[in-house]
């Protein structure tokens, strides 16, 4: 799907129908949590995440924003 300039991952994927888990909508909870496959995203330091999964490739859709073209998994 596409994403408007400065639109998150979450809200440009529930805008087109896509089926996303959230809660929270601001990184706290994690439950937006994806697997970045491929390409960059600004993603701000939230408390969803543990250093573990930032290692790992997890993003949190609600507060990311890609910089480019990207890929992920739920």
């Amino acid at each position: 799907f596409t994403v408007e300039p400065g639109e998150t991952i979450l809200r440009a994927g529930l805008r087109q129908g896509v089926d996303l888990d959230f809660a929270c909508e601001v990184g706290e909870c994690g439950t937006c949590r994806l697997q970045l496959l491929e390409g960059e995203v600004d993603m701000p330091d939230t408390e969803g995440l543990t250093p573990a999964e930032r290692e790992s490739g997890y993003i949190l859709a609600c507060v990311s924003r890609p910089r480019c073209r990207v890929v992920v998994d739920k």
